[in-house]
């Protein structure tokens, strides 16, 4: 079996931020990580997702793709690998393209969750400064990127007590990541990870982390 390890171009150009220098150099770590591990039972390789990936992964008779992209650009980056994957009839590891495209925006994801009655944050998003004065939320609030993952965009300054200095966050956010902003109702608790494995009604629930 032949796999593929796909990532990205490097981001730093489209975010030039030392958040951008991590992601960048994080990327490399887990390739060479995951190359070593996956080497000891598969053939495998490392490739960057561009313009002439799938006739790559064609030519290369990969049988399956390690989905590490987190795309580049547009509001719809996390789902653009594995969109062009299942049109080419390759199989991927992660989510699909509309898992990706549900999961990556948090303000998709906190309208589905309040739909399905699942507790949640109160939130509210913004595009311009002047929508702020209309906000219906209460202070602390905790401002955060819409689409952006592993805490991206999430800094001491980011929990918010007063208006003023929401005002400055938001500002300051709307020109480094995609708007809109996200502003969300502060909660104190523990946070947890839990990885699920598996597809359909065939899953493994992962230790919590």
């Amino acid at each position: 079996m032949k796999v593929a390890i796909v990532t990205d171009k490097p981001r730093f150009k489209v975010l030039p931020t030392d958040e951008g220098i991590m992601e960048d150099k994080q990327k490399g770590k887990t390739i060479k990580g995951l190359k070593e591990v996956l080497s000891k039972k598969f053939n495998c390789i490392d490739l960057v997702f561009d313009d002439n990936l799938i006739t790559r992964l064609k030519k290369e008779k990969v049988d399956l793709v390690f989905n590490l992209c987190n795309g580049i650009n547009g509001d719809a980056r996390l789902s653009q690998l594995p969109a062009a994957l299942e049109y080419a009839g390759i199989p991927y590891t992660s989510s699909s393209p509309l898992g990706h495209g549900l999961a990556y925006n948090k303000i998709y994801s906190c309208k589905l969750f309040q739909e399905a009655k699942i507790p949640t944050p109160k939130f509210t998003y913004v595009s311009r400064i002047e929508e702020i004065e209309n906000l219906n939320i209460d202070f602390p609030v905790l401002v955060k990127p819409k689409d952006e993952g592993s805490s991206r965009g999430i800094h001491e300054d980011s929990l918010i007590f007063n208006e003023d200095d929401l005002i400055q966050k938001v500002e300051k956010d709307l020109t480094t990541y995609n708007p809109p902003i996200m502003i969300t109702e502060y909660i104190e608790g523990r946070e947890f990870t839990v990885g699920v494995l598996g597809n359909g009604e065939n899953l493994t629930v992962l230790p919590i982390l």
